[in-house]
């Protein structure tokens, strides 16, 4: 474990009121604590983890904390320009970072800098039209090969759903909803995932493997009327709205009219109204 996490170790306890003492019981003694508080002593990764648990920090929060390089810093980086560049057509955004990315990736080699390259590519395709060149089997073999997934391979599945080959995205889907295991916040991601996926489905004319996926949801036990799950428990109902709308229903109508309104009108969120609004409108053409 790199000495440099004891300063931040604790400066964080410090943050938090708790005694080195109370900390280190049953765990390290008081003295290697301070030594390793200090820089000057390396530590156990299990004895590091006891010692987060003490605090009750855990070791995503720890290195969000003291590491501004961490992946999750990144793919929350990279969610919030791709929500301004969206909500707000900001094509200059996109293309500055594509370059940025493009850097980082000759610079250090890591493949993370080279998905998010082609991630704003697709994204900057999709809002402006013009034909910037993507090798979508740079993102698809890596998921391919990932046998087990995490937030970040959940993270580019999302952005990058419009690459799929449908059959292979409804199959993924499926997978994503059966998957019980994991942290709240990687379920989060998945659920994510899954909504974009279905979205697709629906945009490519897939409406039957969109209706499978939204019963799949409805009766998957781990989905659940609680409010972490709230966001996509409207979502999903906002494309069943969108699958009645393209039968020409009007409860289709009714549903997609009524959240739109509940996010522009109840709590004021009315650039996420005006793309859902948008997209309510384009599959309302296709009927």
């Amino acid at each position: 474990m790199e000495n440099q996490f004891g300063r931040a170790f604790k400066e964080i306890r410090q943050k938090k009121g708790f005694k080195a003492r109370d900390v280190a019981e049953g765990i390290v003694s008081v003295q290697f604590l301070r030594r390793f508080e200090k820089g000057e002593a390396d530590i156990r990764l299990s004895n590091f983890y006891e010692l987060l648990k003490k605090i009750n920090l855990s070791f995503e929060d720890f290195m969000y904390l003291c590491h501004e390089g961490t992946l999750d810093r990144a793919l929350n980086e990279l969610d919030a320009h791709l929500d301004h560049a969206i909500l707000n057509g900001d094509s200059i955004l996109l293309v500055n970072l594509m370059k940025e990315y493009e850097q980082s990736y000759k610079k250090t080699g890591e493949i993370r800098f080279l998905h998010f390259n082609i991630i704003c590519k697709i994204y900057y395709n999709r809002l402006f039209n013009p034909d910037f060149e993507i090798d979508r089997s740079i993102i698809l073999s890596y998921l391919d090969r990932c046998e087990t997934w995490t937030k970040y391979e959940f993270f580019i599945a999302n952005h990058a759903v419009h690459t799929f080959d449908m059959d292979a995205l409804y199959n993924l889907t499926i997978l994503a909803l059966d998957n019980k295991n994991g942290s709240r916040e990687l379920h989060h991601f998945a659920l994510d995932f899954c909504f974009h996926a279905t979205a697709a489905l629906i945009g490519n004319n897939r409406d039957d493997d969109a209706r499978s996926v939204l019963h799949h949801y409805y009766n998957n036990t781990s989905v659940k009327k609680i409010l972490p799950q709230l966001s996509f428990n409207i979502a999903m109902r906002f494309l069943e709205g969108i699958l009645l709308v393209k039968e020409d229903e009007d409860e289709g109508h009714r549903i997609c009219n009524e959240i739109i309104n509940f996010y522009k009108d109840t709590i004021g969120y009315e650039e996420y109204a005006n793309s859902m609004h948008k997209y309510y409108v384009s599959m309302s053409l296709r009927r």
